[in-house]
């Protein structure tokens, strides 16, 4: 009779350890789904944390896009583009807007470590404009970023399948546009509009944290130089031959991702 007592005792101890873990477990997420359960291996035992249930997570095909905001500036140079070109004005041209988009791209994982290919689309409206006076006129330029495509390798350290840490390298395609008007004392004239696509390189980086299995969101910074645009002026009765504009962008943008990944 006692061992019979003793061995109902034991199942019932363990019923109660077992619903202690399930109750444990349950309690123990936190803000990613994610996140490692709580296991015990044993009545009495120390609860060890079990491998994540997403050994994968990051890694696979994925659809997403990004918001986010552009600021930089825009090294220009006026002049007449004769062999001996007179410069008339250098400054720095502001520039910042909304840019945002489409991500598409595929990640593998080697362990803790993810390299990924990845193609962006962006639309944006960053620009920013400069006015300076000119053998007698006020000439006003007019910058702005219309759109980009861009080819980046992504390299990643996956932390306990949560959080993703990346450094971003790649090259950008962007499309600017410059607007110039010349006022005189009587009119105002359209100069013209011009666009000119740039690649240039582009570097970042950013964070990714796993918000479900097949859901990551993530914040990164990305920056592009090394283009150069060189535009004239379409109308030639308002200013000297050849007058011609020297642009070199270099552009930041601050951007929230969300990736569906498959």
């Amino acid at each position: 009779m006692c061992i019979r007592a003793n061995f109902q005792e034991r199942i019932f101890n363990m019923k109660k350890v077992s619903l202690f873990a399930l109750a444990l477990t349950a309690t123990a997420s936190t803000w990613a789904s994610a996140q490692a359960p709580v296991a015990v291996a044993a009545p009495g035992a120390v609860p060890v944390a079990n491998p994540c249930p997403c050994p994968k997570a990051f890694q696979g095909f994925h659809l997403g896009g990004n918001v986010g905001y552009g600021v930089g500036y825009v090294k220009t140079t006026q002049s007449d583009g004769v062999p001996a070109g007179t410069n008339y004005f250098r400054n720095n041209l502001g520039v910042n807007g909304f840019d945002g988009g489409l991500n598409v791209g595929y990640t593998h994982r080697f362990g803790n470590f993810g390299l990924g290919l990845e193609g962006v689309f962006n639309w944006a409206s960053s620009k920013g404009q400069t006015s300076n006076n000119v053998l007698g006129f006020v000439l006003t330029d007019k910058l702005q970023k219309r759109n980009s495509i861009q080819v980046r390798a992504n390299l990643s350290y996956v932390i306990c399948n949560l959080v993703a840490p990346k450094i971003i390298l790649g090259w950008d395609n962007s499309e600017w546009q410059r607007t110039s008007t010349a006022t005189t004392t009587s009119e105002t004239v359209k100069v013209g509009s011009q666009k000119k696509r740039l690649n240039s390189f582009l570097f970042g980086a950013g964070v990714d944290f796993l918000l479900a299995k097949h859901v990551i969101a993530g914040i990164e910074w990305t920056g592009t130089a090394g283009a150069t645009m060189k535009t004239g002026l379409i109308n030639n009765n308002v200013a000297p031959a050849n007058f011609a504009l020297t642009a070199k962008p270099q552009y930041n943008k601050f951007a929230l991702v969300v990736k569906f990944i498959y």
